[in-house]
Parts: structure tokens; C-alpha cells; sequence
């Protein structure tokens, strides 16, 4: 998993859809902004349900502060678009089908589920700098309430 200091590497081109349009992303899109990328396990399960919706209900003041916030899991374009629609989210989701962001970043492996090993998307959010830096990240992130420790973290790093 990345470290604070290290920096985002290209990943080439990955789709992102938002609740007005469908798009292509790259590493650019990350160049002299703050951007926050969560990484989840699947849309429409009760922990990323919950999580997702922490961070809507924070989107606006991290918007107000200047940051982009990205969502990211395995799944596909259609059921962002489900989710994005369910749930009123208010930021975009990017569709890492080919897992090429998160197992750059380490948000791809072995995890323990239920008491079994499985491979997958590991709950974990980065937060990278105008310069591609990581600034902050969180491993096995707490669902709830995560939109809020995100702005506290924010605004106790000014």
C-alpha cells in the first residue's frame, strides 16, 4: 500500500461517471487539485452504502475547501450509475474493472472477510496532493462516519 510521500503513477485511462455524464480520467486530472480517492469493495453493500453516503452528506464542505472526491471499486459503469442514482451521490465514481489504480496503490489483495481469506477491493482512501504526493491515507477505513474524518483530518492539516 502507498505511504504518505509517495507519489500516484500513471494508470492510464479509466472511466468515471458522475450523475449528469460518463468520462475518461487520467493521471492529469489529479495535477494541482486535492483530490481524495476512497476505495470500496462493491456498490449497492450495506458498509458502502453507509460509507458512500458519509461522504455525500461532507461532499459539499470538501467541495467548498477546494477537493475533488473520487470513488472507487471493481464494478462496472452501469451499476455506478445505479448507485450514483439509489443514493443521490453527489461525487464521481471511477470503474477500476481492470484493477489498475488500486493495485497501484495497494487497495487490491488479501483480506479477511467473515473469517475466510479472500482477494479484493480493501476499504481504504488515499489523499493526494497538487502534486501527486499522498498526504494521508487510511487502511481499513470505518464506513460510517468516514466523509466527517475526512474533513477533520482536512481541516486540522491547513
Amino acid at each position: 500500500m502507498l505511504k504518505i510521500g509517495d507519489s500516484i503513477k500513471d494508470f492510464g485511462i479509466l472511466k468515471v461517471v458522475d450523475s449528469k455524464s460518463e468520462r475518461e480520467i487520467e493521471i492529469n486530472d489529479f495535477k494541482g487539485k486535492t483530490t481524495v480517492l476512497y476505495f470500496y469493495p462493491k456498490d449497492q453493500t450495506p458498509g458502502c452504502v453507509k460509507e458512500a453516503c458519509s461522504v455525500r452528506d461532507s461532499n459539499s464542505e470538501l467541495l467548498a475547501m477546494g477537493i475533488q472526491v473520487l470513488g472507487v471499486s471493481g464494478d462496472d459503469i452501469s451499476s455506478h450509475i445505479e448507485f450514483i442514482k439509489k443514493y443521490s451521490l453527489n461525487f464521481p465514481l471511477i470503474s477500476d474493472t481492470e484493477r489498475k489504480l488500486s493495485l497501484q496503490v495497494g487497495a487490491w489483495g488479501e483480506k479477511n472477510l467473515y473469517g475466510k481469506i479472500v482477494v479484493g477491493m480493501m476499504r481504504s482512501t488515499f489523499i493526494v496532493g497538487p502534486d501527486l504526493k499522498i498526504i494521508k491515507v487510511w487502511e481499513r477505513v470505518r464506513a460510517e462516519g468516514h466523509g466527517e474524518a475526512i474533513i477533520e483530518f482536512l481541516k486540522s492539516n491547513k
